[in-house]
């Protein structure tokens, strides 16, 4: 009896107590002072830094994300091309319509950091036929209003938030890491 007691108590309490307390930071994303959604993350390559600029222009040329950014000496500008998150379960439904992000390279030697701001998706666009109205026009739906709490500087903590920076995460990670990349 004792043995099956301590079971359901072992049970229970991991049930209760969640076993890791993820946060946004873990997911490299993080809030500037006016409630804007950063995303930043460190790169390393192992190359000198006018090299890592060829490596790098190249690798971003080709994907479609990065294709469009600027170069200045060292540091890659511009806005991103839209794209649809790898995955939307458990997400808004307006997190389901395509975005974009501003991006920023900078480069050293042996790595490079990358940091998105202003990632804003398309808006919904709807129709009121019944009532003899035309489409109503689409505005933008930017990270925050999904993440962030409207009366506080602070991100939200439900898990639909958590599972959409995971993706946005692990998304960003895909398109900007230069595995086995050849020019």
């Amino acid at each position: 009896m004792k043995k099956s007691a301590v079971l359901l108590s072992c049970f229970l309490l991991t049930l209760w107590c969640p076993s890791q307390n993820i946060m946004p930071e873990d997911f490299n994303f993080k809030l500037n002072e006016n409630k804007k959604v950063i995303w930043e993350m460190d790169f390393n390559y192992e190359a000198k830094k006018d090299s890592l600029v060829i490596t790098l222009q190249n690798f971003l040329k080709k994907n479609f994300f990065t294709s469009e950014l600027s170069l200045k000496k060292y540091h890659f500008f511009g806005q991103s091309n839209k794209v649809l998150l790898s995955s939307t379960k458990k997400m808004a439904v307006g997190a389901r319509n395509p975005y974009k992000a501003n991006i920023e390279i900078e480069v050293m030697d042996g790595n490079y950091t990358v940091t998105l701001t202003d990632i804003v998706f398309d808006g919904m666009q709807f129709d009121y036929p019944i009532l003899g109205k035309k489409s109503v026009g689409a505005s933008q739906i930017y990270l925050e209003d999904f993440v962030v709490k409207h009366k506080k500087p602070e991100f939200r903590s439900n898990e639909g938030v958590m599972s959409q920076l995971r993706v946005l995460n692990k998304d960003f990670i895909n398109y900007f890491t230069m595995k086995h990349f050849n020019n």
